[in-house]
C-alpha cells in the first residue's frame, strides 16, 4: 500500500480538532460580532474533517458500495481533494493498491478534469498507480485519459519514470503500449 508517510488522518485530526478548541477559547475574549463569526468559520472548518472521513476510509479499504452510497448523497465528492491528505477518492483508493473493482467504477464516474487533480507534490493518481505498480488501475485510467502519462509533477516527472524507477517493468511497458 502506498499512502505517503506524513499522512496519518486520525492523528492530524485529533490536532486540528484541538486546533479549533484553542481558537474557540482564544476568541471569547474579543467582541462578540467577531467571536460568533469565527466560530462559525472554524465549525465549518471542523465540518470539513470529519466529512469526508467515511469516503477516505471507504476508498482505503476499496468498498465500492459504501463510497457509491457516500457519491449519491454528496456528487462533488468524486471531485473533491480530501482534506488533511489533499487527495481525491482516486489516489487513495489508488494508492492503497489493492481494488481494482473500485478504481474502475471510480474513473468511470469522474470526468476526465478530475483525473488530472494532483497531490500538493504534483503527483497524480496515475502517479500512484506506477509507484505501486498497479498495472490495472495504470491501464483504467490511461484508457480514459490516454494524455494523462505525459503530464508533469511540480519536479518534472511523468508517471512512467516512477514506474520505471520503482521496477515495475509490466507497468511501464502497458502504460508504452497504451
Amino acid at each position: 500500500m502506498f499512502i505517503p508517510n506524513h499522512i496519518s488522518l486520525t492523528g492530524r485530526c485529533s490536532l486540528e480538532v484541538l486546533s479549533i478548541s484553542a481558537k474557540q477559547e482564544l476568541s471569547q475574549n474579543e467582541a462578540n460580532g467577531r467571536r460568533v463569526w469565527r466560530r462559525r468559520k472554524l465549525s465549518l472548518q471542523a465540518k470539513n474533517i470529519s466529512w469526508y472521513l467515511p469516503l477516505y476510509e471507504v476508498a482505503l479499504k476499496g468498498d465500492w458500495e459504501s463510497a457509491n452510497r457516500f457519491f449519491d448523497l454528496h456528487p462533488d465528492a468524486i471531485i473533491v481533494k480530501l482534506p488533511q491528505v489533499h487527495m481525491t477518492a482516486l489516489h487513495i483508493a489508488v494508492g492503497a493498491g489493492h481494488s481494482n473493482h473500485f478504481v474502475e467504477k471510480l474513473v468511470e464516474l469522474m470526468p476526465l478534469k478530475a483525473l488530472q487533480l494532483q497531490t500538493e507534490e504534483g503527483d497524480s493518481a496515475l502517479a500512484y498507480a506506477a509507484i505501486t505498480g498497479n498495472t490495472t488501475a495504470v491501464e483504467i485510467i490511461i484508457r480514459k485519459d490516454p494524455n494523462l502519462p505525459n503530464m508533469q509533477n511540480a519536479k518534472g516527472k511523468i508517471p512512467l519514470r516512477y514506474a520505471a524507477q520503482h521496477g515495475h517493468r509490466d507497468t511501464v511497458v502497458s502504460s508504452i503500449c497504451h
